[in-house]
């Protein structure tokens, strides 16, 4: 059942002192009694929907601010594109500037993790599985050449 108005005022106004004394340093408990939950259990929810929103909100604001800035970023490029084909090196070096910062916006210039795992590290993973289980040694396989 969705709350009225006035529930979701009074809700958010207990939510937002839960996490008030959450952050001075207060425990589930106190805060429960102090603020008339049910239990300790019903006061950690509470803070944690809280905390759960806020994180929500935060991030819709920065994809928001982000995709204010991509359009800039468009309308700039637009205006300098013409004359950088055109050979017009000051335009030439804004438009690369304008790529370089929405690579940057949109994450592509981040850092790719590879890892690369080898037959070895894989015997040597599976006999300390064995030998935590308490099963023998696997038996000695030949390598299969092509």
């Amino acid at each position: 059942m969705t709350p009225s108005k006035a529930q979701a005022v009074i809700i958010a106004e207990r939510r937002s002192k839960a996490v008030q004394l959450r952050l001075a340093g207060v425990d589930y408990e106190r805060i429960a009694q102090q603020l008339e939950y049910k239990s300790r259990q019903q006061a950690r929810e509470d803070v944690h929907r809280a905390y759960v929103q806020a994180t929500a909100e935060v991030r819709e604001s920065v994809e928001e601010l982000r995709n204010q800035d991509l359009e800039r970023l468009a309308r700039l490029q637009a205006a300098f594109w013409g004359a950088a084909l055109q050979g017009d090196p000051k335009a030439g070096e804004m438009i690369l500037k304008i790529l370089a910062r929405r690579a940057k916006l949109m994450g592509m210039d981040s850092a790719l993790k590879v890892e690369i795992t080898t037959i070895d590290q894989i015997d040597a993973e599976i006999q300390q599985l064995r030998e935590k289980l308490a099963l023998p040694p696997a038996p000695e396989m030949k390598a299969i050449e092509a």
